[in-house]
């Protein structure tokens, strides 16, 4: 999926969520917005998702490393956003 005309998440920066907002049409902040929530909420969530996953089926590869995805990625988001992490 493209974010303002990018396809690669690690070359996503702001330019490309204004670019997205201008093509459709509508004001950068709610979409900032949106993604501060979103990236304040998925780590913690994930992580919730995960241990009751391993409690109820054992450790597993393959989230682990979903887990680490979500944790770079969130860490570009917020780099993105010019805020910290809570």
């Amino acid at each position: 999926m493209r974010i303002g005309r990018e396809r690669h998440p690690n070359r996503i920066r702001r330019r490309h969520w204004k670019r997205l907002a201008e093509d459709l049409e509508i004001s950068p902040r709610p979409i900032l917005q949106e993604l501060k929530r979103l990236t304040s909420v998925i780590e913690k969530k994930s992580a919730v998702f995960a241990d009751n996953f391993r409690k109820n089926y054992g450790d597993s590869e393959t989230i682990d490393v979903l887990q680490k995805i979500i944790h770079q990625r969130r860490t570009w988001a917020w780099a993105v956003l010019g805020d910290r992490p809570d």
